[in-house]
């Protein structure tokens, strides 16, 4: 069982997090207010590298040549909308198993 939370931008995430939040893995939207995925995950960054790593990328597509580097670069996992249950599911599930 799994206890979701909610947010519908950059800095309410950030707030969340630096509030002392504790999430096993964080799904992100590469389209947010604020900054999207790429402002989130360098935000994030600057709370530690830990957080980092929880992050994987939900995009309905990325069409911009930044967004395409940014995904390029970073290790994080990434998943295209949309995204089947049960492909949702296995990708939450690989970071319990981490604990």
């Amino acid at each position: 069982m799994s206890n979701v939370t909610v947010v519908t931008s950059v800095s309410d995430g950030i707030d969340l997090i630096a509030a002392g939040g504790c999430f096993d893995v964080i799904l992100c939207d590469m389209l947010m207010p604020d900054g999207g995925g790429m402002g989130f995950y360098e935000a994030v960054s600057k709370l530690g590298p830990d957080w980092t790593a929880k992050i994987v990328f939900m995009t309905g597509g990325v069409f911009s040549q930044p967004a395409k580097s940014f995904l390029s670069r970073v290790d994080n996992r990434q998943l295209e909308k949309p995204v089947p249950l049960a492909e949702l599911m296995r990708v939450v599930s690989k970071f319990h198993e981490t604990e």
